[in-house]
């Protein structure tokens, strides 16, 4: 079952079938121009569109070559317990019917038999096991839109809200009302009872733990939930990059806002005001995830930005920032002195998985000492092992500069990490805690060691201590993978000819270019690797091999591409 049906595969299927030497021939015109990877979604269109084989021939082939069974969708009458297992939007992406359950096991109607990830999300979504139907795919489209008709979309999701609400403690205790606040409601024509109600109803329910399950299912760092005047979006952030994944029912948007401010212990009466929040699950066995909720009013409702931290996620290792065992040993002399050491990249680069990663290969050097965390938002996520965390909070006088000073004095703090919030009272502060004999690791937005330099610089203005404080940069960058299934050398190698000199031309031919394919979803794209530059000065002095030097390795070694390269890493 986990075979791949691509062209090749089923070229040779059809040239190993008994159909006719005629059905033989059309199938191979309709296919020539198509490379031989091509994913079987494509194939079976192009093949129906060239009339060369009906969608019951294609099936009956599918069906005798996999052993599994066909099923007339015509005749059989699907009960309503199984539609109501798989929400619309799901079945129609996957271009599955669920059209029985009995046990533990969920019988689909597909036309593609090696559809793996299909399986693997039903299985994850309903908790039951799939078992594989045959149905042409006309019928299935059809029968989607027979069954989850207009009229029953308020019954897209309905099902026991019980069955993941155990995931999700105390996702149902409200806030407490602002008195003001509902009055200010009412009179802007909220009906807050209402919203209230409607978020706790099972297809609203469901549908916000369908989202949040299947972002942690796929690897999501981040999920996007973005109202428009006509349409409500839902994307996730995957490698880096937002992929659209869902579209709701625009009338559905307040109340699965309202949902996840009730989950996160936001107050759902206010709407006008940036709020922050977290949803703390377990999901499965011992799978403990954090949902950090941002929630932001723009012109046609409320953003919500949930970055997902998983806490039972492996933790990174030196060789995923490209870093040696050699240079992995220098770096825990460095981190072990004195000083500031800055970690610096732009947004979503890495920083706080190379903080994991510092905190990890610290742990027995730091089981010894005082360390702790300070941060705004997610600060428990940024290390791992015994440290205390801080999460700052102006309004109550929790600022950057007051945590460093009582960390530095009072708590007697050996090593104090310190994520963003930074103002001139704050590098000040780190600036005095570093030469006090502490080590200070700040996190930075910046795109050099020389631009770390420059901020605090004018942060501090003309203190002269900077340079004694400041002894060590880190700078981090995240890759896409190329998809190791797809990734493909340069076609064209007149164009290689004329864009790089000739010494460059040997690596340049190993270099391989995105393709796509149906393991990558056609993105060419899979996973990320990380490069990690280690400086102690701004100069640019490294321990180790430089960023430049670890990007000709990875495209040398076709991990991955120049375009990637070029897009991330400016030259």
């Amino acid at each position: 079952m986990a075979r791949s049906v691509n062209k090749k595969w089923f070229i040779e299927l059809i040239e190993a079938s008994s159909l006719s030497c005629q059905v033989k021939i059309e199938v191979a015109d309709a296919l020539k121009d198509y490379p031989d990877d091509e994913p079987f979604d494509v194939v079976y269109d192009a093949v129906l569109a060239r009339e060369a084989m009906t969608e019951n021939e294609i099936i009956d082939l599918l069906a005798e070559n996999f052993g599994v069974e066909k099923v007339d969708l015509e005749s059989v009458a699907v009960p309503d317990d199984a539609i109501k297992m798989i929400p619309r939007e799901v079945a129609q992406k996957h271009v599955a019917l669920p059209i029985s359950k009995s046990g533990s096991t969920l019988r689909v109607a597909f036309y593609d038999p090696t559809n793996v990830y299909a399986q693997d999300d039903l299985h994850f979504l309903t908790g039951y096991n799939v078992q594989v139907a045959l149905a042409p795919k006309s019928l299935i489209v059809g029968a989607i839109e027979d069954y989850y008709a207009p009229q029953d979309d308020s019954e897209i999701l309905d099902s026991p809200a019980e069955e993941m609400e155990a995931a999700f403690p105390g996702a149902m205790t409200m806030t407490d009302d602002d008195e003001d606040k509902k009055h200010q409601a009412e009179e802007d024509g909220i009906d807050i009872d209402a919203l209230e109600r409607s978020s706790k109803e099972a297809p609203t329910v469901r549908l916000v733990n369908l989202v949040l399950v299947d972002a942690v299912r796929r690897g999501a760092s981040e999920i996007h939930i973005e109202p428009y005047e006509k349409q409500f979006d839902i994307r996730y952030r995957l490698d880096g990059e937002l992929h659209a994944m869902m579209r709701p029912p625009l009338r559905l948007k307040n109340a699965i806002v309202s949902r996840i401010k009730i989950m996160a212990a936001i107050d759902i009466v206010e709407r006008r005001k940036v709020q922050n929040g977290k949803i703390q699950s377990v999901l499965g066995k011992e799978k403990y995830v954090t949902f950090y909720v941002s929630i932001l009013p723009v012109l046609f409702g409320e953003k919500v930005v949930l970055r997902v931290y998983d806490a039972k996620k492996a933790l990174p290792l030196a060789s995923d920032f490209f870093l040696a065992v050699d240079d992995m040993e220098g770096l825990k002399r460095e981190l072990a002195r004195p000083g500031i050491k800055g970690i610096y990249g732009p947004a979503r680069a890495g920083k706080t998985s190379l903080l994991q990663l510092i905190s990890s290969e610290m742990s027995a050097t730091w089981g010894t000492q005082n360390v702790l965390a300070i941060g705004d938002v997610d600060v428990g996520g940024l290390v791992v092992g015994n440290v205390n965390c801080v999460r700052l909070d102006p309004k109550i006088g929790l600022t950057g500069a007051r945590v460093l000073a009582e960390a530095c004095y009072g708590q007697s703090a050996d090593v104090i990490i310190m994520d963003g919030m930074f103002d001139s009272d704050t590098a000040k502060a780190a600036v005095d805690t570093a030469l006090s004999g502490k080590v200070v690791i700040l996190t930075m937005a910046a795109g050099s060691a020389t631009e770390v330099r420059g901020v605090m610089g004018k942060l501090l203005g003309d203190d002269s201590r900077l340079d004694l404080a400041l002894n060590l940069f880190l700078g981090v960058r995240l890759l896409r993978r190329l998809c190791p299934e797809c990734k493909a050398p340069f076609a064209d190698k007149e164009i290689l000819a004329k864009s790089f000199p000739p010494t460059e031309l040997p690596i340049v031919e190993k270099m391989r270019i995105p393709v796509g394919c149906y393991r990558c979803n056609h993105k060419g794209y899979s996973g990320q690797v990380g490069l990690c530059e280690v400086a102690k000065n701004a100069s640019g002095q490294t321990i180790g091999a430089s960023m430049q030097a670890k990007m000709r390795l990875l495209l040398e070694a076709g991990t991955t591409s120049l375009e990637e390269v070029v897009r991330q890493i400016p030259v």
